[in-house]
């Protein structure tokens, strides 16, 4: 990516396999380990989840295999993956999130300093990949539409037995009370509630 000026920005975005949301992303001048951990640490705060069953995908470069990244990610016992070496494919998803950001933001504007382009891309990462733009990959929901509807249809799933109110938080509990009549107007509020937090 490049300033007005051309300066170069480099950008390291964290993706969930799941839903395809995004789930970190953050600039830096420079492609270090020191970019990449500090995504991976906006990545940890946003998940809520066990991190000794995170698997990390990434491609073979300097940043994600520097003895510094890889100490970073050991410490939550966070696994490891990736791409084999000269297979693109492996990868493919980031790589396809990649192409959107360059084709649809990036490639479209200028932008003069960096706090533009860094506010430029949290938007466009959280808000309109997240939340309004459809994902062939979820049959054209969004990500966040789709993380709601496999959690509740996994919630909905759960044997009778189960404490079902310590599965899930209370946000995934109130959508299954709704028919789906009622469900596109649960997720415009729960897109409002987002949008107040980003």
């Amino acid at each position: 990516m490049f300033l007005a000026n051309g300066s170069v920005r480099f950008n390291c975005t964290i993706i969930d396999l799941y839903d395809r949301s995004v789930v970190a992303s953050d600039n830096g001048k420079n492609i270090t380990s020191e970019l990449t951990i500090r995504t991976l640490s906006k990545a940890i705060q946003a998940s809520k989840c066990d991190y000794s069953q995170l698997i990390l995908h990434s491609d073979q470069g300097s940043q994600f295999t520097s003895l510094e990244f890889t100490n970073n990610c050991s410490s939550p016992s966070i696994t490891q993956s990736m791409s084999r070496a000269g297979c693109p494919y492996d990868n493919a998803p980031m790589e396809r999130y990649y192409n959107t950001l360059k084709a649809e933001l990036v490639n479209q504007y200028n932008f003069q300093i960096d706090e533009e382009l860094s506010r430029a891309i949290q938007e466009f990462a959280y808000l309109w990949c997240n939340q309004i733009r459809p994902h062939s990959y979820n049959q054209y929901m969004t990500p966040f539409e789709s993380g709601v509807t496999k959690r509740v249809d996994h919630y909905n799933s759960l044997p009778p037995f189960v404490l079902r109110d310590s599965a899930l938080p209370t946000s995934y509990q109130k959508a299954t009370f709704l028919q789906e009549t009622q469900m596109h107007q649960f997720f415009e509020l729960e897109l409002e509630n987002l949008a107040d937090t980003v």
